[in-house]
């Protein structure tokens, strides 16, 4: 590990270290979820390798070139604004850690987040009639159903919730907060409430597969057949039957093709992030506090969290009252008290 004294055009005077050392101190420090580390070392590898210059030596220019770069590669929005995000991070850290004196992903280089523009949350009754029509007493049926139970309640990503281990729930009380009777940690340092709903969901699937009180490493979410892995001389097929999570892709089917026995329209254009932006859609009403749905989401800046409210629709007055947990029944009395709720025919109605 070598040390350099550079100076700046503005007469600053910076202690570099080996830039590897830099990336590797700051992702131990940033990044302690696997998939976030590779994603920002991913990013920053990619940028150096562009710009081929040394980490001191970077301009907002060189930023903002590497950003239209990756617009005329095709890399999408959200891909984008990750990438730049990151070494935003990789410079803000080494501002805090070692008195860095400039950042050159700026706002004038980075675009601000904004929210997806091919956000399709679920409606209520298009959640129930999803949940409902599947068979829980089969195999097939238990997983996913707990599956999409867990992508509902939870609102996490979904490489989060395809890579939950059964060693990663455990009962509220060693908890230091929360409101769900289990929780569930994501990472070294994360944790959000998991309801009871969703545990009991998977431990019913968990029976089902003959697979109850797994070891902790155990993943929750397998494949149902090891059809077309047998054929790979590489696949350890032992390993591979026991202890594999489903694919992003096999996750995508299983919602297309509950959503098209329910008889949703154009399921395929449903995404596994629809069911965050569900989650979002129906609590963006309830979480008064945008601090605690940023939290719930797992969104790292607040501005973040208000995009998605603002490009998400706001639920209608009955399912703003199923999101709350609150029923009203037609035989209720109205709000003057006097005389049930009547539609045009005289029947009884539920807001």
């Amino acid at each position: 590990m070598t040390e350099l004294t550079i100076t700046r055009p503005q007469d600053l005077t910076v202690h570099v270290l080996d830039p590897n050392a830099w990336r590797d101190t700051w992702l131990d420090a940033r990044a302690q979820n696997p998939h976030t580390r590779r994603a920002y070392e991913r990013a920053w590898t990619d940028f150096f390798a562009f710009a081929g210059v040394e980490p001191w030596q970077v301009t907002v220019t060189q930023a903002a070139a590497w950003r239209r770069q990756m617009e005329i590669g095709g890399k999408a929005p959200a891909t984008i604004r990750q990438y730049m995000a990151a070494l935003s991070s990789f410079y803000r850290f080494l501002s805090q850690t070692y008195g860095f004196p400039f950042n050159p992903f700026t706002a004038k280089a980075t675009p601000r987040p904004t929210a997806p523009s091919r956000a399709h949350p679920l409606g209520r009754d298009q959640v129930q009639a999803m949940l409902g029509l599947i068979n829980r007493d089969c195999l097939t049926g238990a997983r996913d159903y707990a599956l999409l139970i867990t992508f509902l309640l939870t609102g996490r990503r979904s490489n989060e919730v395809l890579h939950m281990r059964w060693g990663d729930i455990y009962p509220d009380e060693y908890r230091r907060r929360g409101t769900g009777e289990y929780s569930w940690r994501i990472g070294p340092t994360e944790e959000v409430p998991l309801a009871p709903a969703c545990y009991d969901a998977i431990v019913h699937y968990l029976r089902i597969a003959h697979r109850w009180e797994p070891p902790a490493n155990a993943y929750i979410w397998h494949p149902i057949s090891d059809r077309g892995c047998a054929n790979f001389s590489n696949v350890d097929m032992r390993r591979l039957k026991y202890n594999r999570p489903i694919s992003r892709a096999q996750a995508a089917r299983i919602l297309h093709r509950r959503l098209r026995d329910a008889g949703v329209p154009n399921p395929e254009r449903y995404r596994l992030q629809d069911l965050r932006h569900t989650f979002a859609y129906f609590h963006s009403h309830t979480y008064h506090n945008v601090a605690l749905l940023q939290e719930r989401l797992g969104h790292s800046r607040l501005h973040t969290t208000k995009a998605y409210l603002e490009r998400l629709p706001s639920p209608n007055h009955g399912e703003l009252l199923s999101a709350m947990g609150i029923v009203t029944h037609p035989d209720e009395p109205s709000s003057n008290g006097n005389e049930p709720v009547k539609d045009r025919d005289g029947r009884g109605t539920t807001p």
